[in-house]
């Protein structure tokens, strides 16, 4: 997971791919665009190899994170955004629920671990495995693209106004249906309220009943 393999960028029109050789290349392209790219939980692996990158170069970086995970990163032009902050739930879970299809890597796994075949990446694999690893990436990357679309088309269809994250999405939502205002608070009385925050378990938890005492967590409420 720290060793590029290969690199790829779809912007729904044209689709390009590099093998492992021209890594430098593919940053040197990805640091030309501007705008905003997607990776979905590219904040755990993707953003910090980029980012590894942009700093080895002297390149300022902006970054928005929730503990070890990046959500965004802006680096010259370019926004670099993480869709698992707005669908936290898999790639294959997301596109599944957009109704796209998702495909399987297709390889025999050798590690003995049932990991899907992902052990037998890596940059000396076999020009057959490569062929594989690229085609799966690219299926990859339409699949995210698609789902994205589709998941742009649901919020505008329903009024729902995205954001980076589910919440800051819910909160946003949240004003332009009830004609909300931002909180006016000064550094203190946000700080007590920020505290409030971490007042609990954050796991998403089912509404349950036990011993006719309702549980409810309110921080995943949203």
């Amino acid at each position: 997971w720290t060793t590029f393999v290969c690199g790829g960028y779809y912007d729904g029109s044209r689709y390009l791919c590099w093998d492992w050789t021209q890594e430098e290349q593919y940053v040197d392209f990805l640091l030309s665009l501007s705008g905003s790219v997607f990776a979905h939980y590219g904040g755990g692996f993707d953003f910090k190899w980029l980012l590894d990158h942009a700093a080895r170069r002297g390149l300022e970086c902006n970054v928005i994170a929730a503990g070890a995970l990046i959500k965004s990163a802006k680096i010259g032009k370019l926004t670099i955004k993480d869709s698992f902050a707005l669908f936290p739930e898999s790639l294959d879970k997301f596109t599944t629920g957009m109704g796209v299809a998702k495909s399987k890597l297709g390889l025999e796994c050798i590690c003995k671990s049932a990991c899907g075949g992902y052990c037998r990446i890596r940059r000396s694999a076999p020009t057959e495995d490569m062929a594989a690893i690229l085609d799966y990436m690219k299926k990859d990357h339409l699949s995210l693209y698609d789902s994205l679309v589709l998941l742009g088309d649901f919020c505008d269809e329903n009024g729902i106004d995205a954001k980076l994250t589910v919440g800051s999405t819910a909160w946003a939502s949240a004003q332009a249906m009830l004609g909300l205002s931002d909180c006016d608070l000064d550094p203190s009385e946000y700080g007590r309220a920020r505290a409030g925050y971490y007042g609990g378990r954050t796991q998403v938890f089912r509404i349950g009943e036990f011993h006719n005492v309702f549980e409810y967590d309110v921080v995943s409420m949203y």
